[in-house]
C-alpha cells in the first residue's frame, strides 16, 4: 500500500476529490492552476485545515503529492495513512 512515507499506490484524482467532498472539504480558489486546494473548517474555531492535490494525474510527481495529501488527511482525521487510502478506495468502489 505504501511505498515510502510520501508515496502511496495510485489513487485516482476524481476518487480523492469525491472522498474530500463527502467529508465536507470544499475547493478554494488558488493562484496556481497545477494545484487543487481544499479546505475543511476546524471544529474549534481556528483557521481551516488545508490540503493541496495535484490538478492532473499526468504530473510526474502525482503519486508523491497524493501521498503527501493522504498524510495530511490522516493527521486531520487522526487516523493512519493506510486507513485513509482504504476509505478513499472504498468510497470510490461504492460510487
Amino acid at each position: 500500500m505504501l511505498t515510502t512515507i510520501n508515496k502511496v499506490e495510485h489513487i485516482a484524482l476524481d476518487a480523492f476529490i469525491a472522498y474530500l467532498e463527502k467529508k465536507q472539504w470544499r475547493r478554494v480558489a488558488y493562484d496556481d492552476p497545477r494545484k487543487a486546494v481544499f479546505a475543511l473548517d476546524a471544529d474549534d474555531g481556528y483557521a481551516p485545515y488545508l490540503v493541496a492535490l495535484p490538478s492532473s494525474e499526468e504530473y510526474s510527481d502525482y503519486n508523491v503529492r497524493i501521498g503527501e495529501a493522504v498524510h495530511r488527511i490522516a493527521g486531520v482525521e487522526e487516523t493512519t495513512i493506510c486507513d485513509v487510502v482504504r476509505k478513499i478506495k472504498a468510497h470510490n468502489d461504492s460510487r
